[in-house]
């Protein structure tokens, strides 16, 4: 996360990824074009959120929908900048993540 928002590198990747007629179109009510794929999605932040919502997550999930992939998982490692909390939830996310790949 930097400031508040998805980092540059991964903006300008969606702007080359979300295309008109080639990964959604405004012709039907369901504009994604992408059906059938799944998008794991990792993120760290040195702290830990305190909020409900992740403005990363809430980011990601707008724009994955319009491409139409619903089938998303975010693995969020946050509070990096604590190693001893880092350690413990770096621990949990690794077990979230080999449990959903061998489902």
């Amino acid at each position: 996360m930097y400031n508040y928002g998805i980092p540059s590198a991964l903006k300008a990747y969606f702007d080359l990824v979300v295309r008109k007629e080639m990964t959604f179109t405004y012709r039907n009510d369901n504009p994604g074009l992408l059906k059938n794929k799944k998008a794991y999605v990792v993120s760290s932040m040195g702290d830990e959120t305190k909020d409900e919502i992740n403005l990363v997550e809430a980011h990601m999930q707008r724009i994955l929908n319009q491409i139409g992939i619903t089938e998303h998982y975010f693995f969020v490692l946050d509070g990096t900048s604590d190693q001893h909390i880092a350690n413990q939830k770096s621990a949990t996310l690794q077990t979230q993540i080999i449990n959903l790949l061998n489902q």
